[in-house]
């Protein structure tokens, strides 16, 4: 017996019994629409991630991004004295690239969301890897 639909009706009529299913029903279709808004809400959010996704920065933040890349790896250069090293700012510059265009999952740097441009911002200009000036180091001495 399909309480909720029947036409509304004096609840002191309804049996204990009723009641309880009445109550079971309503707590049913409660959690139901409770399931439905949150799975609307996850399909909305990575609606949302996805067009984020889909705008890129604009030539001038990857102008931006290049040029900060190319000062982090200047002063990386000076930190730990490649400055005898011939091209050593591009080295470093390129492996900041590379880790940059690696953690993101792009191809080049007009391919980073624009959502996502102050976050990289933040780490090409935190970046500091004593392995890859250590790498570059080496190289230029076996090739010395």
């Amino acid at each position: 017996m399909d309480l909720i639909t029947k036409q509304a009706q004096d609840l002191s009529q309804l049996s204990r019994e009723d009641l309880c299913q009445l109550i079971g029903a309503l707590v049913e279709n409660q959690r139901s629409l409770a399931e439905g808004q949150q799975q609307m809400a996850e399909e909305m959010r990575l609606m949302r991630r996805s067009i984020q996704q889909l705008t890129k920065v604009t030539p001038a933040q990857a102008t931006q991004l290049n040029r900060l890349m190319r000062e982090t790896a200047e002063t990386l250069v000076q930190r730990y004295r490649l400055q005898d090293i011939p091209n050593a700012v591009t080295l470093l510059s390129n492996c900041i690239r590379r880790d940059v265009r690696f953690r993101a999952g792009i191809q080049s740097m007009r391919d980073l969301p624009r959502c996502e441009f102050d976050a990289y911002v933040n780490y090409i200009s935190l970046w500091d890897n004593y392995k890859a000036a250590k790498t570059i180091r080496s190289r230029q001495e076996r090739k010395g």
